[in-house]
């Protein structure tokens, strides 16, 4: 007869004794890839590496194969010893008598102690476990329950699940559950891997992994039930946390990427990336991942810069801030300004990139540098302030001409500037209603120039609202000559 290999089982072990591919593989002499390719049923271990696998990892080979369990357990030897001792008492005369008599005392000894030995290392591995354990006999009665499963189910420290039924020490709904989920494993064999539950005790709702499966004796017979919880609400909060962090990131125009090095391909591989990241590259978040900070490069309106990414690549760096030009889907081209930080995660460099379209911005800069270029060629003095301020939002050319200073001098100086210029004939009256006008206004006063010079100066200014804010707009003229 064929020996058949189950992968699956296998690969159920495995994630039980809580080892990866590389570190299982290590442990039982082989390969991670062959490993994977037994797990994954493309291959087939031989029947003595089965063997060789049940003794490594001490689990009975009938787990993960269709060979007998043939390990020598003690309690099977002992039948067999005992028996041979029977019938050698049956067929020896009185004088060997006492001794196989005391070859059967001796079997039976051993037996106990191993016995007991293998009950106090259970009970030791069941005490101090975080996970919550039970056994179950085959009439889906506890056998043993340790304190871990009390606790799921707030269980008083004296209450015995020894030969219980879940009616008799669990909530009403939860046992009735429980009770017939056991009894169909008892009955079919099917074992149970990572199936969530929530359990709600004492208005406290916590979420388990639930994994059960049937015990089974050498000669394939169910002799019981070995079920196991594991506690996931922190890691189940955890991920409904990170799920409220990525819709968030996902509803907003700025564009989010975390990307990291990878040596292999002289790439920075991308970990994450937002909708907004996606919808303005124009591709998915698998070719994202796939092609990492090269997803860019097809983007780029000016392909100089692909060489400099490269260069930078070559170094396994980024630029922590730069702006580049893309094209847009209708083939526009967008400004997009990235600011990059690192962060640093088991000794590997993590970039966190947040870009942004600042087409808009940069156009209104563009149309604000033009409309202030224009204004400077008029001859007449402009400014802009608002009305309670002292600083000016915008002077031009010719009203700076007018007072000898520059631009930038009342762009710092503000309203001071023009005040230390004011002719002290000027009655505080005139100089006050100036200074702070609250209304639309004609005045003329007198100044002092750096040249020691008088110039009489007419401003026209008007009160205007916009967002709620009041401004006042300056016409200032030099009206010296006229007098």
């Amino acid at each position: 007869m064929s020996v058949k290999f189950y992968p699956e089982k296998l690969k159920s072990i495995r994630k039980q004794l809580r080892m990866n591919i590389s570190i299982f593989a290590k442990k039982i002499g082989v390969s991670p890839k062959t490993l994977w390719s037994w797990e994954n049923g493309i291959t087939e271990p031989s029947e003595h590496k089965i063997k060789d696998i049940s003794r490594i990892i001490d689990v009975p080979i009938n787990r993960f194969s269709s060979i007998s369990d043939a390990s020598g357990s003690e309690n099977k030897n002992f039948t067999k010893d005992l028996k041979e001792a029977w019938f050698s008492l049956l067929g020896n005369n009185a004088s060997s008598l006492s001794k196989k008599m005391e070859e059967a005392k001796n079997i039976i000894s051993n037996t106990q102690k191993n016995l007991l030995y293998n009950s106090l290392i259970i009970n030791a591995i069941m005490e101090s476990s975080k996970l919550g354990i039970y056994i179950k006999n085959t009439e889906n009665k506890y056998i043993i329950a340790n304190k871990e499963f009390h606790k799921i189910f707030s269980l008083e420290k004296d209450v015995q699940c020894e030969n219980q039924t879940d009616e008799n020490i669990l909530p009403t709904k939860f046992a009735h559950d429980n009770a017939n989920e056991d009894e169909e494993i008892l009955e079919s064999g099917k074992e149970i891997v990572n199936e969530e539950l929530g359990i709600l005790i004492k208005r406290k709702l916590e979420f388990y992994l639930i994994s059960k499966t049937p015990i089974i004796d050498s000669k394939n017979n169910i002799i019981g039930l070995l079920a196991i919880y594991k506690n996931i609400t922190d890691s189940k909060t955890a991920n409904f946390k990170n799920i409220l962090l990525q819709n968030a990131l996902d509803s907003t125009d700025t564009m989010v990427e975390i990307l990291s090095y990878h040596d292999k391909h002289k790439n920075f591989q991308t970990y994450y990336s937002n909708k907004s990241l996606e919808d303005n590259l124009e591709i998915t978040k698998e070719e994202i991942e796939n092609l990492g900070i090269t997803a860019w490069f097809n983007k780029f309106y000016d392909k100089n810069k692909v060489n400099v990414y490269n260069k930078y690549m070559a170094k396994g760096k980024l630029p922590l801030y730069d702006i580049n030009k893309i094209k847009g889907t209708e083939d526009d081209i967008k400004i997009i300004e990235t600011k990059r930080t690192i962060f640093n995660n088991d000794d590997k460099d993590y970039y966190i990139a947040v870009s942004k379209d600042i087409t808009q911005k940069e156009n209104n800069l563009k149309r604000i540098t033009f409309l202030e270029t224009s204004l400077d060629l008029i001859p007449l003095g402009l400014t802009l302030r608002k009305l309670e301020s002292e600083d000016y939002i915008f002077v031009n050319k010719a009203f700076a001409d007018i007072y000898d200073e520059t631009k930038e001098t009342f762009s710092i100086g503000g309203r001071k500037i023009w005040a230390s210029h004011l002719h002290p004939e000027n009655n505080s009256t005139t100089v006050d209603n100036n200074y702070r006008p609250y209304k639309v206004l004609t005045e003329s006063y007198k100044i002092i120039k750096k040249d020691g010079s008088t110039r009489i100066i007419k401003v026209k200014g008007s009160i205007v609202e916009f967002n709620n804010e009041r401004y006042i707009f300056c016409i200032s003229e030099d009206i010296t000559d006229n007098h």
